[in-house]
């Protein structure tokens, strides 16, 4: 059995004091019975605690707030991987089924490949270029902070605009038509760059980093591989387009609520 000693202080002006322990030793009893220990404890006053509308209290508040709004913003850098990583799959992982099904040869199927990785190469660092020089600030600047957001919803559109185009007149088209068209995709397609863009900016200086924010998008290729897939062997060959329009406008959603949260913060901190 163990007790403490506990006794109520009051100061001289009314006061009352808590009490800290501050040592513990054994009493024995010298009759019968197992020894108890006695607690003795140190006053500190009622006034040594943060009180409400100190600068302590407003100090733990903001850095409350701070937590709750970089813990916000990491769970939605992880939406974005997820998201941008889902948009990429069934394209990236089928297409040459599909250009196979309509007639092209493997042959052909390589070039057309090889073609949309090399223009990918050049139209990233272009794409790159103008988020740095924030067009959209220069027209509005309340949009500067969000640059790269309303590149990424641009391109994204644009690239689905030009899919749904070699989706229709794709199977009766010529090759020539078809390596224009990829061309021109695989230029407009730069959003997956864009959002990690997004994310290092997101997850810079918090104690995730962006390792954690982007195994998000390692998961995301994974496991929509699968489902893309089994959806694919249920509906066919061109549910590949009908997959990839939900899931990357599913990532403009989730873009532009990025946005949205990236104008509050910056509005926030103006007024601040």
């Amino acid at each position: 059995r163990v007790r403490s000693e506990k006794r109520a202080v009051v100061h001289s002006d009314g006061r009352q004091l808590h009490h800290r322990p501050l040592t513990t030793f054994p009493l024995h009893v010298p009759l019968t019975g197992p020894p108890f220990e006695v607690h003795h404890y140190e006053q500190v006053d009622d006034h040594e605690r943060p009180r409400r509308g100190s600068l302590d209290h407003f100090r733990t508040l903001e850095r409350e707030n701070a937590e709750r709004e970089q813990k916000r913003h990491l769970q939605l850098a992880k939406v974005l991987s997820f998201s941008s990583g889902a948009g990429m799959v069934a394209w990236n992982k089928f297409a040459s089924l599909w250009l196979l099904s309509i007639g092209i040869t493997p042959a052909q199927t390589g070039t057309l490949k090889s073609v949309g990785l090399i223009a990918k190469a050049i139209s990233q660092p272009v794409w790159a270029a103008l988020v740095d020089v924030r067009i959209c600030g220069r027209i509005n600047p309340r949009l500067g902070a969000v640059s790269n957001h309303i590149a990424t919803i641009i391109s994204t559109v644009v690239s689905l605009l030009v899919m749904e185009v070699l989706r229709r007149w794709g199977p009766s088209a010529t090759f020539s038509s078809i390596l224009l068209l990829r061309t021109v995709w695989a230029f407009a397609n730069s959003g997956g760059m864009l959002v990690d863009a997004m994310v290092v900016q997101m997850a810079h200086r918090t104690e995730e980093g962006y390792g954690k924010q982007r195994l998000w998008g390692s998961i995301s290729w994974g496991l929509m591989s699968l489902v893309a897939g089994m959806l694919i062997d249920v509906y066919g060959l061109g549910f590949v387009f009908t997959y990839t329009w939900i899931s990357r406008m599913t990532l403009v959603g989730v873009v532009t609520l990025a946005a949205l949260e990236t104008m509050r913060v910056e509005s926030q901190h103006h007024r601040d």
